[in-house]
């Protein structure tokens, strides 16, 4: 049993470590562009409007992609006006988190290897 734990213990380390290193590389990220971890879209139509921004680029004569995210993934970064609202973590008081009221673009992420949308989210522009 003593071999289990160890086992255990060393894989929910490696997991830890590995959140870790997630959430540095999302923060460390672009400096232009930071995503928000609660985030939502202002209405369903903002949604839709950002989905078919990013989806008809090609059909527009525009790049389909604007850039990649740290893992590789492509991504669309765009402006959009007050699109989402959300909260960011206060590093000060974690209880009290900084709600964000207006954000101003969006970020679509794709499967590198399909090249499908895996991910549509309002994003504040720095």
């Amino acid at each position: 049993m003593g071999k289990v734990a160890d086992k255990n213990g060393a894989k929910n380390s490696e997991a830890v470590a590995q959140s870790q290193t997630t959430t540095q590389d999302v923060h460390e990220g672009s400096k232009k562009w930071r995503a928000v971890p609660n985030s939502k879209f202002v209405s369903y139509s903002a949604q839709l409007s950002a989905y078919n921004e990013a989806m008809t680029r090609e059909a527009r004569n525009m790049p389909r992609f604007t850039g990649e995210d740290s893992k590789g993934n492509l991504v669309v970064r765009m402006e959009a006006e007050n699109v989402g609202v959300g909260y960011e973590p206060n590093p000060l008081d974690p209880t009290n988190p900084r709600y964000i009221p207006n954000m101003n673009a969006f970020e679509m992420k794709f499967d590198f290897e399909t090249l499908q949308p895996i991910a549509l989210y309002p994003v504040e522009k720095i």
